[in-house]
């Protein structure tokens, strides 16, 4: 997992396939509307909401895709933790590109201009709270491994 500011995601370029051309897609892009948006190499969903208290959140993890989490306006609570070290819940869905787990991870809170990328090690809960709701909207990134 990296955590960083968005600004700064260039640096990860030689890491991650295509995170050129998702880079070059979204500063060529302005106020994307809540959907789903293709571009060579990836796609990028523009989400927004409400965020779900982190104990009734279950942890996620992809095997075909870098998953890198922008948050653009508020903020969240996302959880990390080494999937190895969670219990599997529902096993991996190849269709769905996804397994979740349960057990204890690390949470920070995610504000905007942030973004973290998930690698397939990486479980995580995203668009959560600890105390009080909040509301959000997000880029993730989905960037073939």
């Amino acid at each position: 997992m990296i955590l960083d500011e968005f600004r700064n995601i260039s640096k990860y370029k030689s890491m991650i396939n295509y995170l050129e051309n998702a880079i070059d897609f979204i500063n060529n892009s302005i106020d994307l509307p809540v959907g789903r948006y293709e571009f060579d190499g990836g796609f990028l969903m523009v989400q927004e909401g409400i965020t779900n208290h982190i104990e009734e959140c279950n942890f996620e993890s992809h095997n075909k895709y870098t998953d890198i989490q922008y948050v653009v306006e508020g903020s969240e609570v996302m959880a990390w933790a080494d999937k190895n070290e969670l219990k599997c819940i529902t096993e991996y869905n190849e269709k769905k590109d996804a397994a979740f787990y349960d057990g204890k991870g690390t949470s920070i809170e995610i504000k905007a201009g942030m973004s973290y990328i998930m690698f397939p090690s990486d479980a995580h809960k995203a668009c959560c709270h600890v105390d009080m709701p909040k509301r959000y909207k997000k880029y993730v990134i989905k960037l073939p491994v």
